[in-house]
């Protein structure tokens, strides 16, 4: 098909009859054999591609998957029927189950789903109603206790405990039998789970009654709908007649027992992925998934086939030897042994252990130079090549500033790629956190953001007492309402978002609470002169901003919020790619113009920067630094 000519291997594990499990290793073409596989079905008549449903882990694999598979489709002569197939990830096919069978789950069709802030904000505005035992929400931590919450809620529903399990659980425990010290211990933590639970009970029953979602919802909730409606179950095992699963090492337990729910007796269901390749289990990712797959009940029955895909297209030797040799010492694996192509290029394998991550990054700079200082790296020329044949892995995302640095020092140019990106670095994230303030002071999750910054540095705990004090004077009765001080004024050029349910529930006002922190209750003094401070920093910033260029603004930003000595603290000056990358930025910020409109005010410019200037802008010069990917 197409100008794909499949290894022997490769074309088992296209024609081998489901149910069937395709073990494949790194580089071996797994994409492809899949893609391949479910072409096979719709141009030989067995499938319409409305009845293929095929899930993978993450966005930017299916939308990998669904690109290929349209694109392939194109070439063979069926025009856009790729885009009937269903690709999407399992979460996103949870969602579109909920919003079709709303009424059934007594749910709002247009739920939305909130983000980690938002449930940051939910969370705090049901504690604050509950009377805990045992956890502490005045010692300083409380962004940490927060925190631990959420990733408990989250990991539970990931396990299908809902707080009805939950309480059925503490209930079957007794301290009856046991010692004293014991008993003491187990009481102690039954506390502490007794208040976890009704933090999960009330912050589920809050979301319920605004019609809000959370992640693990998109998962445990169509599992509840389906065990609880089988006729609905049948209905979904009809349309999605085949089944294809990508990634299936990195799926967690109720994403198996989603797929348990979707296969019939007789289905066709393909699932793919590398055993060796799992490194999701630090968020929820149960190898299991795919090592007793053919043990499932409904697999078990008719027997599932496996297809091993072994030959890498991407390395030679000794790579692959060496990964043969590390992955060979695990226990529960699929036993199989990477191999090269014939003709592959020979590699050179060394190593060296710095003393630190810094010391990593000068010996990789001075590597690049020796390397490149050599005979071969001229063309026929004689002209020396680029530095774009060389790139940096990096096995964390610390260690790309250190290399970064170390590249600047040497004087060797080099792009970034699979970092986190211009606007994801901390010290935009912070500007743009006060650009927000000043556009929106409603913000409340920039301006928390901003608290938590030098020269403020709000603590945990003063920034709990300005929360609630908002959160009261919000739901308080306009006669009850705190006028001891009225607040600074606000420009009348600030963005007036819509109004939403979300706005109902979440937006009360934390720059109020700033205005009036003489009168909040348990604020040190010391968060009492920070807050004085901002306000008049945020008031001088305010009415400079309607008269300045938005680069003058950013710099203003910069120098009233201390960033510039915070940066200079970090190494970030002078050379350093960071602060060549804020250059850029301030030039194209430096086009726009002030525009103030009768409900909002914004910048605008008449010249849209292109696509590549853009990328120019976030991006430093051309040497590559990557994170490993996954094939």
């Amino acid at each position: 098909m197409s100008e794909f000519i499949p290894t022997e291997e490769q074309q088992v594990a296209l024609s081998e009859p489901a149910p069937l499990l395709i073990l494949a290793g790194a580089g071996t073409g797994k994409t492809t054999v899949l893609s391949h596989r479910i072409a096979r079905l719709i141009v030989e008549g067995r499938a319409r591609p409305d009845e293929i449903l095929a899930l993978t882990f993450a966005e930017k694999a299916a939308a990998e998957m669904a690109e290929r598979l349209s694109r392939l489709l194109e070439e063979l002569g069926f025009g856009e029927a790729g885009r009937d197939v269903h690709c999407s990830t399992f979460h996103s096919f949870g969602l579109q189950i909920i919003q079709e069978n709303a009424l059934m789950l007594g749910r709002d069709p247009d739920a939305r789903v909130l983000s980690a802030p938002a449930c940051w904000q939910i969370l705090s505005t049901v504690i604050d109603d509950l009377d805990l035992e045992a956890i502490d929400l005045t010692s300083g931590r409380l962004s940490s206790t927060f925190g631990k919450l959420l990733s408990f809620i989250s990991s539970a529903k990931d396990h299908m405990v809902g707080p009805e399990e939950l309480e059925d659980y503490l209930s079957s425990l007794s301290t009856e039998g046991l010692s004293d010290i014991a008993a003491k211990y187990l009481n102690g933590r039954l506390a502490g789970l007794r208040d976890v639970l009704a933090v999960y009970r009330r912050y589920e029953e809050a979301k319920g009654q605004k019609a809000y979602l959370d992640y693990g919802d998109l998962i445990a909730l169509p599992i509840r709908l389906l065990r609880a409606h089988p006729d609905l179950r049948e209905r979904y095992r009809q349309r999605h007649r085949y089944l294809f699963i990508d990634e299936y090492q990195d799926t967690n337990h109720a994403q198996r027992l989603l797929l348990l729910e979707l296969i019939p007796p007789q289905t066709h269901v393909v699932v793919i992925g590398d055993d060796d390749q799992s490194i999701y289990g630090w968020r929820g990712a149960v190898i299991q998934n795919i090592l007793r797959f053919p043990d499932e009940a409904p697999i078990r029955e008719v027997g599932a086939r496996r297809s091993f895909l072994t030959i890498n297209r991407r390395s030679g030797p000794p790579i692959l030897e060496i990964a043969n040799t590390v992955i060979s010492r695990l226990e529960e694996r699929y036993r199989k042994t990477l191999r090269y192509m014939d003709g592959a290029a020979p590699a050179v394998v060394g190593h060296y252990v710095a003393a630190s991550d810094e010391a990593e990054g000068r010996w990789i700079a001075a590597m690049i130079q020796q390397l490149h200082s050599r005979s071969e790296m001229r063309d026929p020329t004689g002209k020396k090549r680029g530095y774009g044949l060389f790139a940096v892995l990096c096995r964390k995302r610390s260690l790309f500033e250190p290399v970064a640095k170390a590249l600047d020092h040497a004087g060797i140019p080099y792009e970034l790629i699979g970092g986190t990106g211009f606007y994801g670095r901390w010290e935009i994230r912070n500007i743009l956190s006060y650009l927000r303030v000043l556009a929106d002071p409603g913000d409340n999750i920039a301006l928390a953001r901003v608290l938590k910054l030098p020269p403020w540095r709000i603590s945990d705990r003063d920034l709990f007492h300005l929360s609630r004090w908002a959160r009261s004077q919000a739901a308080a009765p306009s006669s009850e309402k705190d006028t001891a001080a009225d607040p600074p004024p606000i420009p009348s050029t600030r963005r007036q978002p819509p109004k939403t349910r979300q706005d109902d529930a979440l937006r009360y006002r934390l720059y109020d609470a700033l205005a009036h922190a003489d009168s909040v209750p348990g604020l040190s003094m010391e968060a009492r002169q920070r807050a004085s401070r901002l306000l008049r920093t945020m008031d001088s910033l305010h009415r400079a901003a309607s008269q300045i260029t938005l680069s003058n603004l950013v710099e203003r930003v910069i120098e009233a919020s201390g960033h510039r000595l915070e940066m200079s603290s970090r190494g970030i000056s002078g050379r350093s790619w960071p602060y060549s990358t804020w250059r850029s930025w301030w030039r194209w910020l430096g086009r726009w113009r002030w525009r103030r409109g009768p409900s909002r005010a914004s910048w605008s410019t008449p010249d849209t920067p292109s696509r590549a200037a853009t990328r120019r802008a976030r991006l430093g010069p051309s040497m590559r630094a990557v994170t490993p990917s996954r094939s």
